[in-house]
C-alpha cells in the first residue's frame, strides 16, 4: 500500500532523464539525481511532477519537488520492508540505508511492491 502525506513543494529546474516519483538533489543550477560516489550524499526532495525523461517536458521550466512528509517514491529493490531506514540510489530510488556513510532520509512505511 502507498502512503502519501503531502508536505510542502518547491518548483526548481530540472536536468534532463529524471523520472516522477524519485529522489533528486538541486545542485545550485538545476535538480539531478545523486552521486552515489559521494559518501553522505543529500536530497533536496521528491520529484513529483512528470519527469524528464521519454516525454516533452521542457526541463528549464522547473518540476515540482516535495520537500518534506510522506512521499511516494519508487524502490530500487522488492526487498524493503516497512520499518527500514533508507536512503537514494544514484538513479534516485529508495533503498535499503545498511552501508557506511549513507545519508539516512526516512524511513519505509508500507512494502515495496
Amino acid at each position: 500500500m502507498a502512503w502519501e502525506n503531502t508536505g510542502p513543494y518547491i518548483t526548481l529546474q530540472l536536468s534532463t532523464g529524471l523520472r516522477q516519483f524519485r529522489f533528486v538533489k538541486y545542485n545550485g543550477t538545476r535538480c539531478v539525481y545523486p552521486n552515489a560516489s559521494t559518501v553522505g550524499e543529500q536530497i533536496t526532495g521528491v520529484l513529483v511532477s512528470n519527469g524528464t525523461t521519454g516525454s516533452t517536458a521542457d526541463p528549464t521550466k522547473g518540476g515540482t519537488i516535495q520537500v518534506y512528509g510522506v512521499a511516494k517514491v519508487e524502490a530500487e529493490s522488492s526487498t524493503l520492508a516497512a520499518g527500514d531506514w533508507i536512503s537514494a540510489s544514484t538513479v534516485g530510488r529508495v533503498q535499503s540505508s545498511s552501508n557506511a556513510g549513507d545519508y539516512t532520509v526516512g524511513q519505509i512505511l508500507g512494502g515495496s511492491s
